[in-house]
């Protein structure tokens, strides 16, 4: 029994990347000598996956690598579906998947917002009573 390959072959990729399924396992049980049972479920994974799992660090240009460990997401998908003539949803799978050093993205939630607000009028009550003076 064959073991399917840690990615799609560039043959069944092409396959895949046109949206004939049928033809890409075919492709693949050709190369890899799997039963069309495993080659179906080596497809069904790939596909589940986004086909990403093909694209590793070392196998992507070194703009989409830098663009990825600086935090610049949008310029990495963009220069990796120039690159490899990925779909959107792949190419965006494909970034998620590779490693940052980059800071990561911090976003001021709803709840954040609320405290610095709580924050706000907490201040401005205390110095309303503070400035208006004693009551007489």
């Amino acid at each position: 029994m064959h073991h399917p390959p840690d990615g799609p072959p560039p043959d069944v990729l092409a396959a895949l990347r046109e949206g004939n399924t049928i033809e890409a396992i075919r492709r693949l049980r050709n190369a890899s000598g799997l039963g069309l049972k495993e080659a179906k479920d080596a497809m069904d994974a790939w596909q589940r996956d986004g086909v990403a799992a093909s694209v590793r660090p070392g196998t992507v240009p070194a703009s989409v690598m830098q663009a990825a460990q600086r935090g610049d997401r949008m310029a990495a998908i963009l220069l990796l579906r120039q690159h490899a003539g990925m779909s959107l949803k792949e190419a965006k799978a494909a970034v998620d998947a590779l490693p940052r050093s980059g800071p990561p993205a911090v976003r001021a939630g709803p709840r954040d917002r609320s405290l610095w607000w709580l924050l706000a009028i907490a201040i401005a009550a205390f110095a309303a009573y503070h400035l208006s003076g004693p009551a007489a």
